[in-house]
């Protein structure tokens, strides 16, 4: 069974890593009809003695559930596209026939019993389906699709009264047809008709030959389940391709969103990035990785000087820190990347800066940092780590450091 799991979830994957231009995501209600049967030689020991009964059990149920479906178009234009689905369905028997003769070799006599569960049995069973799907355009409303793939089955009742179980897992064919109505926007109501048939299964159970002679059977099991059913979802169709285009529009929006607040040039022959001026009202402020695509690798002179910044995050990847960069704001820390090598001349120079999280071997100009920070951060051997201000004076704690 847990290979069978792992299988699905590896085949959903795939599926879904196919490009789409449409995919449908609908869900409802589902009645199914379905005929399961046990037929084999079946195992009991009562004390001292063995015996062998060949059995014959059918159970007929007629249950409700929900179902989901997601079929997946790669052709949006032409009236007729073949896909992919997936679907599930998790349905609880409210009505059970069970009838079962059982045959003793021992004895010219059988035994044939024939009862209805209602309210004192529990009846699960759970599918996962997926395989290839068609999608027919009639007219601007209407549309017909066709499912046709592979199911899995997994199936448990246990009757209250009686004690008897059975556990069930199974893999065969499933076929569907479903009419949709397009109602407004990408909505649509959905109205079909399934078909399941397993082709191999492993079942096992038990159930009470006598009130006191409890019979075990487990089996594998050839064209044993059978079910119809009806469903009718309510569903919604997603333009995979406006979604990306959308997608790509507000990542561009977003790109020249944050480039309007910085002011830049391109250095290394084009290849990189400086910012040479803050344009924006934050004052808690992210520095892009990158603008126009480019990485940002320094903080120009006086770039962020005087703009009121409260905090501000400096990505890696940036190498320099510029004169002044971040003159007279109101920071309290800073972390700074491990990637910068430089830092220059009253880069962080009147800010009211108490911790400082900072790489090894950075070069930094004597008057960079209030309190004589280069000072000190020389003093310890340019040593990574988190240093701290209080009470007039600096310490370090170098094993604070990612």
């Amino acid at each position: 069974m847990k290979k069978i799991i792992l299988i699905l979830v590896l085949v959903i994957l795939a599926i879904n890593s196919i490009p789409a231009q449409e995919v449908q995501l609908s869900l409802g209600l589902e009645y199914g009809i379905g005929r399961f049967k046990v037929d084999n030689d079946i195992a009991w020991n009562v004390g001292l003695n063995g015996y062998f009964f060949h059995t014959e059990l059918d159970y007929v149920f007629f249950a409700p559930g929900l179902s989901f479906a997601m079929r997946v178009f790669n052709d949006t234009e032409s009236p007729y596209s073949i896909g992919y689905f997936l679907r599930s369905r998790a349905i609880f028997a409210t009505h059970i026939n069970e009838t079962g003769t059982i045959s003793d070799p021992f004895s010219s006599e059988s035994v044939s019993e024939k009862y209805t569960f209602k309210d004192d049995v529990f009846f699960g069973l759970l599918e996962f389906g997926l395989g290839p799907s068609t999608r027919w355009i009639i007219s601007e409303r209407l549309q017909l699709a066709t499912d046709f793939g592979i199911n899995f089955t997994i199936m448990d009742m246990e009757d209250y009264d009686e004690k008897d179980t059975l556990n069930y897992w199974g893999i065969g064919l499933y076929a569907a047809t479903a009419l949709q109505l397009n109602l407004k926007n990408t909505m649509y109501l959905e109205f079909g008709i399934n078909s399941l048939i397993n082709v191999i299964s492993s079942q096992k159970g038990t159930f009470f030959y006598t009130p006191s002679q409890k019979i075990k059977y487990e089996d594998t099991g050839r064209w044993d389940l059978f079910s119809i059913g009806a469903f009718i979802h309510i569903g919604w169709r997603i333009d995979m391709a406006a979604q990306r285009a959308a997608y790509i529009q507000r990542y561009l929006a977003a790109q020249q969103s944050g480039q309007s607040e910085f002011e830049l040039v391109r250095t290394d022959g084009g290849t990189a990035i400086r910012i040479t001026r803050y344009a924006g009202n934050d004052t808690i402020v992210r520095i892009p990785m990158q603008l126009q695509y480019l990485p940002v690798t320094s903080i120009g002179d006086w770039a962020f000087a005087e703009c009121n910044l409260t905090s501000v995050i400096i990505p890696n990847g940036v190498v320099s820190i510029g004169e002044g960069a971040f003159y007279k704001n109101s920071l309290n820390s800073i972390t700074i990347p491990g990637s910068i090598t430089s830092i220059r001349e009253h880069a962080f120079h009147l800010n009211e800066l108490s911790r400082i999280m900072i790489g090894a071997n950075v070069s930094i100009a004597g008057n960079a940092f209030d309190n004589d920070f280069a000072s000190f951060y020389n003093e310890n051997g340019r040593r990574a780590g988190t240093y701290t201000f209080s009470d007039g004076s600096w310490s370090a704690d170098f094993e604070f450091w990612i």
